[in-house]
C-alpha cells in the first residue's frame, strides 16, 4: 500500500516531487522513504506542485521535510511507520510555508514522533493546534519554564482609598534576551493553551528572584514621568507605595506531555509518563 501511495503521488505531481526527494522516492527505497512518501500521499496533490514552482516555496519544503528525514534516520528503521493523517496531513500543510526555525523544529519533532512506533502513544493531533497557537518567543518561553519555574509578583498601589490591583509581573523581565512588552501576553497564551499553571497561593523558599523583581518594578515606577494631569495612583507608585502577592508558573501536566511529544527535552515530563510505564509492564 505504501509504495503505490509513493507511485501515486510521484505520478500525480508530474516528478515535481522527486527534485525535493531524490533517490528517497526511487523503487528499493528505505522506511525512511516510504515513510515520507505516504506523508505526501496525505497532501493537496494541485498546491503542493504549485508550491514547488515558486523557488522560495520550494526551498521552505526541502529544507523542512529534510528536517523530518534527519530525525527519522535517528529512528531504528523497525519502528519507523506511517504517519497517521491527523498529524501528518495539517503538518504538512504548515511545512509547505512556515520558515521560522523553532516552530519548525516542532513541527517535524512531532512528526518524527508520530513515525516511530515505541513513541507514537505520546502524540496528538490537538498539539498541532497548540504548536499553530505559539510564537517562536512563546516556545522559547515555555522551554525556559521548563528548565526552571518563574517566579511571579501581582502588583497593588497602595493610596488613602486602599489596595488597588495594577498588573502582574513575572521574571522574565530579568531576562533581557527573551522579555519584550508582550511578555504578560505571552504568558497569558501558555495559560489559555493549557502548557503552564500559574498560582499565587504557593511561593519559591528562595525569594532571590522575589527580592530582585521586586525591587526592578519599583524602579521602573519611580522613572515614571510625572506630568500636571497625573492621577494619584500614579503619585503613589512612583513613591513605591507598593505592595506584591508572590506566586509561580510552572510546566502543567499537559504542558509536560506536550513537551514530550514535541521536543527532544525529557526534563520534568518524565513523572507524567509513569503510571502508564507501569502499567505496560504489569
Amino acid at each position: 500500500m505504501e509504495k503505490g501511495i509513493v507511485k501515486a503521488v510521484l505520478e500525480t505531481s508530474n516528478n515535481i516531487l522527486l527534485e525535493v526527494y531524490g533517490d528517497l522516492l526511487k523503487p528499493g527505497v528505505s522506511q525512511v522513504g516510504q515513510a515520507i512518501g505516504t506523508l505526501l500521499g496525505y497532501g493537496n496533490t494541485i498546491l503542493m506542485p504549485l508550491a514547488l514552482k515558486n523557488e522560495k516555496s520550494k526551498i521552505t519544503i526541502q529544507s523542512n521535510l529534510n528536517k523530518y528525514r534527519q530525525k527519522l534516520e535517528e529512528i531504528p528503521e523497525e519502528n519507523i511507520q506511517s504517519v497517521v493523517p491527523e498529524i501528518g496531513v495539517p503538518i504538512l500543510e504548515k511545512l509547505m510555508y512556515v520558515s521560522d526555525e523553532t516552530l519548525v523544529e516542532l513541527y517535524t519533532e512531532l512528526l518524527a514522533k508520530a513515525s516511530d512506533q515505541e513513541q507514537c502513544e505520546s502524540t496528538h493531533p490537538s498539539f498541532v493546534n497548540i504548536i499553530n497557537s505559539l510564537s517562536p518567543k512563546e516556545v522559547k518561553i515555555l522551554e525556559l519554564i521548563n528548565e526552571r519555574s518563574l517566579a511571579l509578583v501581582f502588583v497593588s498601589v497602595l493610596t488613602d482609598t486602599g489596595s488597588h490591583p495594577i498588573e502582574q509581573v513575572s521574571d522574565l523581565a530579568l531576562e533581557n534576551d527573551i522579555y519584550d512588552e508582550n511578555a504578560t501576553a505571552h504568558i497569558s497564551n501558555l495559560v489559555g493553551l493549557g502548557l503552564i499553571d500559574t498560582t499565587f497561593n504557593t511561593q519559591f523558599t528562595n525569594t532571590q528572584r522575589y527580592v530582585e523583581l521586586e525591587a526592578k518594578i519599583k524602579q521602573v515606577y519611580s522613572d515614571v514621568p510625572i506630568v500636571s494631569n497625573t492621577n494619584d495612583m500614579m503619585f503613589h507608585l512612583k513613591n513605591g507605595d507598593i505592595s506584591f502577592s508572590r506566586g509561580t508558573a510552572k510546566i502543567s501536566s499537559f504542558g509536560g506531555l506536550f513537551l514530550k511529544a514535541c521536543t527532544k527535552s525529557r526534563k520534568k515530563t518524565e513523572f507524567f509518563h509513569l503510571f502508564s510505564n507501569i502499567q505496560k509492564e504489569s
